[in-house]
Formats: C-alpha cells, sequence, structure tokens
C-alpha cells in the first residue's frame, strides 16, 4: 500500500475528530532494542521438587570439584517492532506499538541435580506484545521532544525448559497470555522536520497465571525494562490556523 493510500486513509479517519482540528501530528516508526533479565527467575514446579531450587534460574548454579560446570545465565532478549503516535492538542500522546521478543543470549548450561549429578537446563523465551498508551509529549524547539506513556499490553509468550542428568529428565512448553501494564519514557531528534531518531525505555509489570504443561508447572513472568533505538517518520503535520 503507497504512502499516498496510508496518508488518505489516516486523513479520512482522523479528519472528523475534534482532536484533528488541533495541532495534530501522526508518525510511523519502527525500532531495535534489548529485553534484560527475561521472564524474570523463570521457576517452575520441576525446579523447586525435583531439583531442590526454590529461585528458578537465579539459583539454578551448583558446582563441585572435580565437576565441570558451566554458568547458567539469566535471559537477555532482542527486539523489534513497529511504533504508531500521534501528537494531538501539540502536548497529548497516543501510542500503539507491535513487538516481538526472543531471548538471544543465556538460558543454557551444566549445573548439578540434587544427588549431585550433572545436569544440562536450558531456557527460552518468546513475547509478542501490542501495547497501548497515553501520556504528555513535550517539545523542546523543534528539534527534541520528550514523552512519557503509560498503559497496558496484550502479551503472549512461549516459554520453555529442559532439565536432563542421570536421574532427572524433563522439558515443558508454556504459552499463555495477559495484559501487563506499562510506563515508557521516549525521547526524540529531529534531524529533518519530518523524521526524528528515536530512543524509549519501557517498564512492563504483569504475569499470567499457573499453568500446566505435562507434569510441570510454571507461569511466565512479563516484567522487565525494554531499552530500544529506532526511527519516526511523521507523515501528518496540521497545524491549528491561527
Amino acid at each position: 500500500m503507497s504512502n499516498r493510500v496510508i496518508r488518505a486513509l489516516l486523513i479520512a479517519l482522523l479528519l472528523p475528530s475534534p482532536l484533528f482540528a488541533i495541532n495534530t501530528a501522526v508518525s510511523l516508526g519502527a525500532h531495535i532494542g534489548l529485553a534484560p533479565d527475561m521472564g524474570g527467575n523463570l521457576q517452575s514446579r520441576v525446579q523447586r521438587t525435583e531439583l531442590g531450587v526454590d529461585n528458578g534460574i537465579d539459583g539454578i548454579n551448583r558446582s563441585m570439584d572435580g565437576v565441570k560446570t558451566e554458568k547458567i545465565n539469566k535471559l537477555l532478549g532482542a527486539y523489534g517492532g513497529m511504533d504508531f503516535k500521534v501528537v494531538f492538542a501539540k502536548y497529548f500522546l497516543f501510542r500503539l506499538q507491535t513487538n516481538f521478543v526472543m531471548n538471544f543470549f543465556g538460558g543454557t548450561g551444566v549445573t548439578l541435580d540434587q544427588s549431585e549429578n550433572r545436569l544440562t537446563a536450558k531456557y527460552s523465551l518468546w513475547i509478542v506484545d501490542i501495547p497501548v498508551g497515553l501520556g504528555v509529549s513535550v517539545p523542546f524547539g523543534d528539534i527534541v521532544r520528550i514523552s512519557l506513556c503509560g498503559g497496558v499490553a496484550f502479551a503472549y509468550g512461549s516459554y520453555s525448559n529442559s532439565f536432563k542428568s542421570s536421574t532427572v529428565n524433563s522439558s515443558a512448553t508454556f504459552e499463555t497470555w495477559t495484559f501487563p501494564w506499562l510506563i515508557m519514557l521516549s525521547g526524540e531528534y529531529f534531524f529533518r522536520e519530518d523524521i526524528a531518531i528515536t530512543t524509549s525505555l519501557a517498564y512492563y509489570q504483569g504475569s499470567s497465571d499457573v499453568i500446566k504443561s505435562r507434569s510441570d508447572y510454571a507461569k511466565i513472568d512479563f516484567s522487565g525494562f525494554r531499552w530500544n533505538i529506532g526511527f519516526s517518520y511523521y507523515f501528518i503535520k496540521k497545524k491549528k490556523k491561527e
């Protein structure tokens, strides 16, 4: 779909609105970023009852002289997404995003089970979320704009774990969705009137109910910080007539 068609559709939708009669700017952008400590401690029933670990990945690492182990690090995720923004009445913001997050570091290593046998542990997690937020957006001249918004996201996640030793053999995949709340602080630097470099720091808070997979039970924790960098293209800018 061409840019002219998209612009015409958005104008048709916004023109009847009172918001479009005042200072309004509409942008579409993209971003990539990092999501540290994905999934929290990734606790599950198997880890608690069969491995004797009460705090998931935070306590899974064990060592013993003469046994080679490999540290299991917490999940570090990478993500990308699209960002749609409407700035209206000069200082107010509506924001809609789509994001896909997946761990790319951590979650794999060798530790010991309760019987001090070598245990291979694997964790993985991916998340798709669609956050919607409202907030304020303050311009500083024609070059910089700082925004703060809060809202809620639809989030769907898939968490997998696997634990294998001579006495333990367990694997499970948990898939579910929930609605975490979030707050987001972002900044834009305009190097052209209609194009800006963007950066954002967001915090999500929320987890699913406990669900079952095979003989294991766990929840998916969607909480955590996310940082990204990207760009925004403002294809509609309408100023109030004096």
